[in-house]
Parts: structure tokens; C-alpha cells; sequence
């Protein structure tokens, strides 16, 4: 998966750079959190996405800090939201339908 995010200068207009998300592995930790908020299947749209990124800032600000190396700590005052949110959308989407294809069968 590939996701993309900008970070502004401080007028908000300039793209100050722009990072490419390293996509590896959520800790169950953060989506068992992210499963007592929202049912997998429920995230289709960004008012959903809204909410979990509410209820749960802490936990989603140390993912996105793993997930967003080249961001700096200031930097994620020049993130716009709408873009934040639908970067998340995405990534949760990409990551519950992996969960969800996991195998199920035993192994002998």
C-alpha cells in the first residue's frame, strides 16, 4: 500500500515536503482499541474515520509517528486535517481487509 501525505509551510498554501507512508505491521494493541470504537466493516466514510481518530488520538498519533518517520513532531501542525483523515480511512480499510483474509483453518 502506498499513502502519501503532505506537510504545509506555516502559510498553509507551500507543501513543506511530502512523506510516503512506511507500511508494515499496526500492533493488535491499536486494533483492539480501534475495534471497541468502530466495527471493521462500519469504516466507509470519513465521519466514521473521524471518530476513531477522536476517541483514540494518543494511540493514532504513536502509529502515525512509526508509520510517518520523516514527520517531525512540529510538523504535524501543517498536516491538513482532510487529507490526515482520508490517509487514515485508507490505511484502516488496507489493514482490516488483511485481517479479514486471514486463514482460518487449523494446521495439522
Amino acid at each position: 500500500m502506498k499513502v502519501k501525505l503532505k506537510v504545509y509551510e506555516e502559510d498553509l498554501k507551500t507543501v513543506k515536503k511530502e512523506v510516503t507512508a512506511q507500511t508494515g505491521m499496526i500492533p493488535f494493541g491499536i486494533v483492539r482499541k480501534i475495534m471497541k470504537v468502530v466495527k471493521a466493516d462500519e469504516i466507509s466514510n470519513t465521519a466514521d474515520v473521524v471518530t476513531v481518530v477522536l476517541s483514540m488520538w494518543d494511540d493514532i498519533t504513536k502509529v502515525l509517528g512509526k508509520v510517518f518517520p520523516e514527520i517531525e513532531e512540529d510538523d504535524w501542525d501543517y498536516v491538513d486535517t482532510a487529507e490526515l483523515v482520508v490517509v487514515l480511512k485508507d490505511m484502516l480499510l488496507y489493514y482490516f481487509k488483511a485481517i479479514m483474509n486471514i486463514p482460518t483453518s487449523k494446521n495439522n
